[in-house]
């Protein structure tokens, strides 16, 4: 049980994650990159 929260919330971080990134990508914030 504890390995599937913890597996639960590194799922939502990664997205979260990806979600900044998409966004600042609109934006074109990571250009430079």
């Amino acid at each position: 049980e504890y390995i599937i929260k913890t597996k639960l919330i590194i799922r939502l971080l990664i997205i979260s994650i990806i979600k900044k990134i998409l966004y600042l990508n609109n934006y074109g914030l990571l250009d430079c990159y």
